[in-house]
């Protein structure tokens, strides 16, 4: 990444001298740092972090690979055709939980990469999914309708009809869901009812994270949301061509990536700081404490450093 160093002149008014800054300070560090870049090969649609932090889930066309985080392969799972489009761990991260275009989800072992069974009613694309430490799947399904399944027995276990282009679990009971509404919704995962709901967006939600106590939400007209949980919003940042999201919760800070490629950094000051050493578009974002995990649309997969 080029840095631009900006060099001025101090004018000395006791001696008359022309001086030069002290040697001592140090510029402002970038808030993310490039270590290391690979590329899969096919667009990147989905990312997703073990809860221990040590390995990303990347989904592309008809695969999904597990990496650790300097980019290397850790286990090639082969999967249905089709665009992968959503995918989550486990807690205890031995499994994986995946789905997209090819009209299934499925679930394997991280250990060998083999299938542990096919979850069955999903007979149209997957659009989002979401795993709690019991082992509840949450799926949203292009037939405008959310399911849950337990891991273990691979049978749905509730439906509801709602239009649901992003979700992720509140607790082991609730889940936050939105889509082309702009509402971010709480609903009760065991019986599909609403627990509440507040009108975040007035355009589609593409983007959506829940860490830390705190939801933080994109949508379509750049519009970028953070809030408690319950719906009181804490900050706003207007970013064009947000795309995905992740947050940082011990670091109180939003990363956006951006159709153009920029990465931006969005303090609850309210300012911004754009990293713009890639032209091609972000299409996810995952963060594994302070790695920012980036898929593009060319495939390329970057890794940054999260300065404070």
């Amino acid at each position: 990444m080029k840095r631009v160093a900006l060099c001025w002149l101090l004018f000395s008014a006791c001696s008359g001298n022309v001086e030069s800054p002290d040697a001592g300070v140090t510029p402002p560090a970038a808030p993310l740092v490039k270590t290391t870049s690979t590329n899969v090969g096919k667009p990147i649609a989905v990312l997703a972090v073990s809860t221990d932090g040590t390995r990303v889930a990347v989904g592309q066309v008809g695969a999904l690979d597990i990496r650790d985080l300097s980019g290397t392969v850790q286990q090639a799972i082969t999967v249905l055709p089709g665009q992968i489009t959503a995918a989550a761990f486990s807690s205890d991260g031995s499994r994986l939980v995946g789905g997209g275009q090819g009209n299934s989800l499925q679930v394997w072992n991280v250990a060998d990469g083999m299938r542990v069974h096919p979850l069955t009613g999903t007979a149209f694309p997957v659009r989002a999914v979401d795993v709690t430490s019991t082992g509840l799947i949450a799926a949203s399904m292009g037939d405008n309708t959310v399911k849950t399944f337990d891991v273990a027995a691979g049978s749905a276990s509730t439906t509801w009809n709602q239009q649901v282009a992003v979700l992720a679990f509140v607790d082991d009971a609730v889940l936050m869901t939105a889509g082309a509404d702009g509402a971010l919704t709480r609903v009760n995962a065991g019986t599909g009812g609403m627990v509440g709901t507040v009108n975040a967006h007035a355009t589609p939600v593409v983007a959506l994270v829940v860490e830390g106590g705190k939801v933080l939400s994109a949508s379509q007209d750049g519009h970028v949301r953070l809030g408690e949980i319950t719906g009181a919003e804490l900050a706003t940042w207007e970013v064009t061509g947000a795309a995905a999201v992740a947050w940082s919760a011990t670091q109180n800070r939003a990363l956006v990536g951006v159709t153009s490629g920029a990465l931006v950094d969005c303090r609850m000051d309210g300012t911004q700081t754009a990293v713009t050493d890639s032209a091609v578009a972000v299409t996810a974002l995952a963060l594994a404490g302070t790695t920012l995990v980036v898929g593009r649309s060319n495939g390329t997969l970057d890794f940054y450093a999260v300065s404070p």
